[in-house]
């Protein structure tokens, strides 16, 4: 029997002789990604992840602590230009480079930058063309406007932005414009042109795409044009269409229009209401069965969101908190639209449009968040709802408070934001931001099937106060 002992023991010795050695630890780095560039702000964040999550990992010398995941998160220091990363972990050793560069100034110190008009506009016969440039502060400034030149005066909130206005008695083609100063070098800008009566426009863009804003572009979201509407212009600048309703002026990409040839249409066009008929909220009495709520998993398909340290993906935590809301909804007796069941890619206006065609009684969008370059996501972390009308904001006031009681998290509350999915004027819409991906402690908890059913029962509550009318 001792033999057979000693033989074992021997043999058992051998085996931990010749046992392969455990595998090197790996270390994967997902933010700033290698090669890519970030603002030069004070410091970035940084992410990644170490398997063992236990191994001991440093960075430039500096010892990095993992959370229990393996996922790991730091402020770095950032300097102009190249910025090198020496990960180490025992005998494994990792070289990550990133750049980061200024953003480039808003406003210009020694030279002319126009600003109005930077493209060709159309205007009306009498109207004021508004003229604006920046340049140095404290000088003369003026525009040629064709053969005249008008004096520009400098705001008095900003002395280097410069304001002109200049309008024309008759019809004018391609006036030139030229912005000047002594000892400064000439800029030219957008030509102007006026007549009497500008062409009429049949839309041609889909429902939700075709935005009539207050600047040409970028500016903000004053409505939205159905396919088939016709109206009369007033105007272009570049690209964009002017249009004048009695009630508002914007501008329309002139792509979602086609011009139509000899329409006599009124020179003040009544604007399209799209949300006539469709509730603000339901009416009193009304039960879950009766109403039909849309659930939107946010990104989906080739866009994946934003990434946590281990590289979980955000479409993914938004699908998978997506359904557990569906399916508590459902036992509430709800209806329920889901805008993706699968890992597929969704256009933002189509989850728009499928409300929208539903006569949906309420559209929630399910997302979680992430923090800029410059961002720490440790001290950000919380949790918010974002709005764009009225009427999503009645519905989140009464989802957040909630979420807030369940998160465990600081809440940020409902914030008004021009969001394509909550851009709806007829359904009540609103995007929720559960947690934060990009720090460990909120990659994990994400994922946590226990927090998930939390949420969605949350969620539930939230919308039946929102129907009775009931503050928590």
């Amino acid at each position: 029997m001792r033999s057979f002992l000693l033989v074992g023991s021997l043999l058992l010795a051998t085996s931990q002789l010749f046992a392969a050695p455990p595998p090197p630890p790996r270390i994967s780095i997902v933010h700033p990604p290698a090669g890519s560039t970030v603002p030069l702000t004070k410091e970035c964040y940084v992410t990644g992840s170490i398997t063992p999550a236990n191994a001991p990992l440093t960075c430039n010398g500096k010892p990095v602590k993992p959370y229990r995941t393996g996922g790991f998160l730091f402020m770095f220091p950032l300097q102009k230009g190249r910025n090198t990363m020496v990960f180490q972990s025992g005998k494994t050793k990792v070289t990550h480079s990133f750049f980061a560069k200024p953003e480039q100034p808003a406003e210009c110190r020694g030279a002319i930058t126009p600003l109005t008009p930077k493209l060709a506009v159309g205007a009306g016969v009498n109207e004021p063309i508004a003229l604006a440039c920046i340049a140095p502060a404290g000088r003369k400034v003026f525009v040629m406007v064709g053969e005249r030149t008008v004096p520009l005066r400098p705001r008095a909130n900003d002395p280097m932005v410069y304001d002109a206005s200049a309008s024309f008695a008759f019809p004018v083609e391609n006036v030139p414009v030229l912005f000047w100063s002594d000892g400064l070098e000439d800029q030219p800008a957008g030509s102007i042109t006026v007549r009497k009566e500008w062409p009429c426009y049949r839309v041609t863009g889909k429902l939700f795409e075709v935005r009539l804003r207050s600047l040409p572009g970028d500016g903000d979201t004053l409505g939205f044009l159905p396919p088939g509407f016709e109206f009369r212009s007033c105007g272009f600048f570049g690209p964009h269409v002017r249009v004048a309703f009695a009630d508002r002026t914007g501008y329309i990409s002139r792509s979602d229009l086609r011009q139509l040839s000899g329409a006599k249409l009124p020179a003040v066009p009544v604007f399209p209401d799209i949300a006539r008929g469709y509730p603000a909220r339901p009416a009193a009495g009304k039960r879950p069965q009766d109403l039909l709520i849309v659930v939107d998993a946010g990104h989906g398909g080739n866009d994946s969101g934003a990434l946590g340290p281990c590289r979980k993906m955000e479409k993914t935590a938004n699908l998978a908190q997506a359904k557990r809301i569906e399916q508590a909804l459902r036992k509430a007796g709800f209806r329920v639209l889901m805008t993706r069941t699968d890992d597929r890619f969704i256009g933002l206006y189509d989850r728009v449009r499928q409300a929208y065609a539903k006569r949906a009684d309420a559209f929630i969008s399910v997302h979680h968040n992430a923090t800029g370059s410059g961002g720490n996501p440790a001290t950000a972390r919380s949790i918010g709802s974002f709005v764009w009308n009225e009427r999503g904001k009645a519905l989140a006031e009464y989802i957040e408070p909630r979420i807030a009681a369940v998160s465990g998290i600081r809440d940020n509350g409902v914030t008004m934001k021009s969001l394509a999915v909550c851009r709806n004027p007829a359904t009540p819409s609103c995007l929720l931001e559960f947690d934060f991906i990009n720090c460990p402690e909120g990659e994990e908890e994400i994922f946590n099937a226990a927090r998930q059913e939390k949420f969605a029962a949350a969620v539930v509550q939230g919308v039946l106060d929102w129907i009775a009318g009931k503050r928590q």
